[in-house]
């Protein structure tokens, strides 16, 4: 699998002049490399006691994990999932956290031909927005207005995975529920805020049309 390799890769093989023994190296990438298979390792854990066959892959895109519904299968980011860990406002580790993102992802492939019907719609606002820049955008009532429309479908599909992820975690108990309920809602609060900030440049828009 071709992986793209990270940034302190290059500084680190600049050993001469940074003074970092090749051990150091091994160390590092060793260390990388054990938490990437833990987390492949979560994720398979799941999918089998689930029943799903879906394909894993690595894609280091700074996202922490990714259910792609054309193609039916799941990505995770192992560098992100570990800053993410750290980033939760209730401490988590990191094997329940991987579980309930995984479950999530898998709340999407229940949905997936609800995903499937939004291919259009989507498409259709890309095209309205392309080419123009994002402030732009912000001060166009009829752009705005479908980039609303967007992150509210947006935050049905996310609240729709969390919904089907908590069914499943409760056939399979996999995460106690003081470790689950709030990794998804911090996981919805990031798509509940991009939805209120845009409805807010719309209440500002409309405030300046009148006054």
């Amino acid at each position: 699998m071709n992986e793209r390799l990270p940034s302190s890769y290059h500084s680190i093989q600049r050993e001469g002049t940074a003074g970092v023994r090749q051990s150091d190296n091994k160390k590092q990438w060793g260390e990388k490399g054990k938490v990437e298979e833990k987390i492949r390792f979560i994720i398979r854990r799941v999918l089998k006691r689930t029943g799903f066959g879906l394909e894993i892959k690595v894609d280091r895109c700074g996202t922490n994990m990714t259910y792609d519904f054309i193609h039916d299968y799941v990505t995770f980011d192992p560098d992100r999932i570990v800053q993410a860990v750290s980033e939760q406002k209730v401490p988590v580790d990191l094997d329940a956290y991987v579980t309930a993102i995984t479950l999530h992802e898998l709340g999407h492939a229940i949905d997936r031909n609800a995903l499937l019907d939004s291919v259009a719609r989507s498409i259709e606002v890309f095209n309205s927005k392309r080419g123009i820049p994002v402030q732009a955008q912000y001060r166009d009532p009829a752009i705005l207005q479908m980039l609303i429309g967007e992150e509210e479908r947006n935050l049905v599909f996310e609240k729709t995975a969390w919904e089907n992820a908590e069914m499943l975690n409760a056939m399979h108990r996999f995460v106690e529920p003081a470790k689950f309920n709030p990794i998804a809602a911090q996981s919805l609060g990031t798509y509940e805020k991009k939805l209120a900030g845009l409805v807010g440049k719309m209440t500002e828009l409309n405030g300046s049309a009148t006054a």
